[in-house]
């Protein structure tokens, strides 16, 4: 899992990841502070 500075992810792509893999989503939203929805 490559960790880059990457920019604030659009909520569609916040949608594909929590589409692809459910747990690394909340994961990554507990990380960065965002919410899906």
């Amino acid at each position: 899992m490559t960790v880059t500075r990457w920019r604030r992810p659009s909520h569609g792509d916040l949608q594909k990841l929590a589409a692809t893999n459910a747990i690394p989503t909340m994961v990554g939203i507990t990380i960065t502070g965002h919410r899906v929805g």
